[in-house]
């Protein structure tokens, strides 16, 4: 099978046993761009583009032959670093998205582009895409497309959810500024969702921000809405705005780096308890999922880093211990190789206290159907005490998908 690229025939495009989920939607999404970038000229002078690409098919073997054939067609984008990403047949589909389950490299540069591919196509069958087929019942196998794209360096990255999964019916957008920590500049932008008399959606009243710029989110809003609309089904944006060669209006380019539809995004209708400030401990807008739930907490350490948290063994032991299920209190479920969700499966809600890859955690824990609520700053250990929650403690943890709080029982 020949590489894939915006100039092959729409049927090969369109074939996700051929590109897989993930470049299927890159595609959609290239069709769409001179609409985009014609609507919202006056805030992107420079455009609404994807970055260049093209796709390795599945069955793509590393022959000298094909290697060689990659690294010219690599060569031709005229970029000095790329991202490589899995799109497997299974992958951001409308039921499973499999996020985070396969493996992507970023920053590569040409030397290491054959590596890069080959880790991603050995993910097909990784632990991590056995233990989710596992968790939901699935049959998969060895096929896996390689997304070879542009590395995109901009100051402010972001996901656009235009339907966001909560009791009402909105959109948000979460996003960062790269050019400061993490923790520091993560921001959270809520529209509620109006239908007009023609049946268009477009994002209506703001409900909630901590974002400077609410023209840019409106208009990032309305763009995660369109994209809905072609699709079929509300979808996640992923998105990189603007760069740091071009920071005037006029050059400005908004680079749409993936979309893929939103799973489980029907939520049960919940009305939130009255507060009883006595035994409330915190309320938090960063939440995923709709729920009420009563357990014990397990405390696995809030840092940012391994060496501060419980080791993988001592977390699997309380696991055990509190199996009937139990409140996970952590810094994250999953971030890079440090993956507390898989020594985990009992738990049923989720508190996290840092922000780095908070997008990804919810993700996961909406797939699992968690309640996930995280703190606006990063817990601290010492606060933590002050507020005497140890693992065995009763917590109470709800949330209607748009605000969370915590009681202690």
């Amino acid at each position: 099978m020949n590489i894939v690229d915006m100039f092959t025939p729409e049927e090969t495009t369109n074939a996700v046993d051929i590109v897989g989920g993930k470049a299927a939607g890159l595609f959609r999404l290239q069709k769409l761009l001179p609409a985009l970038s014609k609507n919202y000229a006056s805030r992107y002078g420079g455009g609404v583009v994807v970055p260049r690409f093209f796709v390795l098919p599945t069955g793509y073997s590393l022959s000298d032959a094909n290697i060689e054939l990659l690294r010219n067609r690599a060569a031709a984008l005229g970029v000095k670093k790329f991202a490589v990403r899995s799109s497997s047949p299974f992958e951001d589909g409308t039921e499973h998205s499999f996020d985070g389950v396969y493996e992507s490299r970023l920053d590569v540069g040409l030397d290491n582009l054959v590596n890069a591919v080959r880790a991603v196509q050995r993910s097909s069958l990784g632990k991590k895409a056995r233990r989710y087929a596992d968790d939901f019942k699935l049959t998969i196998d060895d096929r896996m497309a390689v997304i070879v794209q542009e590395m995109v360096k901009s100051p402010q990255m972001g996901i656009i959810y235009s339907k966001f999964p909560a009791v009402n019916d909105i959109v948000r957008l979460i996003q960062w500024d790269t050019r400061y920590s993490a923790d520091g500049s993560m921001t959270s932008t809520v529209f509620r969702r109006k239908r007009t008399i023609h049946g268009v959606l477009y994002p209506d009243q703001m409900i909630e921000t901590n974002s400077g710029s609410i023209l840019t989110e409106r208009s990032l809003a309305e763009i995660s809405l369109r994209i809905e609309k072609n699709f079929g089904s509300p979808v996640r944006v992923e998105y990189a705005d603007g760069d740091f060669g071009a920071q005037l209006l006029n050059g400005r380019k908004l680079h749409l780096l993936q979309a893929r539809p939103i799973v489980n995004v029907k939520t049960p209708e919940y009305r939130l308890p009255e507060v009883q400030d006595g035994n409330l401990l915190f309320g938090t807008r960063w939440v995923n999922g709709v729920g009420d739930v009563t357990a014990p907490v397990v405390s696995i350490g809030v840092g940012e880093y391994l060496s501060e948290n419980l080791p993988f063994n001592k977390v699997e032991q309380l696991d055990e211990q509190y199996k009937d299920g139990y409140i996970l209190l952590c810094a994250y479920l999953q971030y890079w190789h440090n993956d507390y969700d898989e020594c985990t499966p009992h738990k049923r809600a989720v508190i996290a206290g840092c922000k780095i890859g908070r997008h990804h955690d919810m993700d996961v824990a909406r797939q699992k159907g968690l309640l996930y609520l995280g703190t606006e700053t990063v817990i601290t250990h010492a606060k933590w005490r002050g507020e005497g929650i140890n693992t065995g403690d009763v917590l109470r943890v709800v949330s209607d998908g748009t605000r969370g709080l915590v009681y202690r029982v």
